[in-house]
């Protein structure tokens, strides 16, 4: 494995002459990004939450209805069965 100098890693890692250099941004700018970031995560995270807990109530009362429709026609079909006889 190759060791490089001091010199020899500045000499290859600067940029050529005439590139612009950009300056680091100051890290408070990073971390407000990453905050911002997170937050917006957050933010998905919490209306997909509320998204399935509505739709979990749809569902019970879809099925509720169900319930109740399945018995009344069960209950007509039975007197009407009975009346026949």
């Amino acid at each position: 494995m190759h060791v490089l100098a001091r010199e020899d890693y500045a000499r290859e890692n600067c940029p050529a002459p005439g590139a612009t250099v950009l300056p680091q941004p100051p890290r408070w700018l990073t971390l407000l990004g990453l905050l911002v970031a997170l937050g917006t995560l957050a933010l998905g995270g919490a209306v997909l939450l509320d998204a399935r807990r509505d739709a979990w109530r749809q569902a019970e009362q879809a099925s509720s209805n169900l319930v109740l429709v399945l018995e009344r026609d069960i209950a007509r079909t039975i007197a009407t069965y009975d009346l026949s006889l």
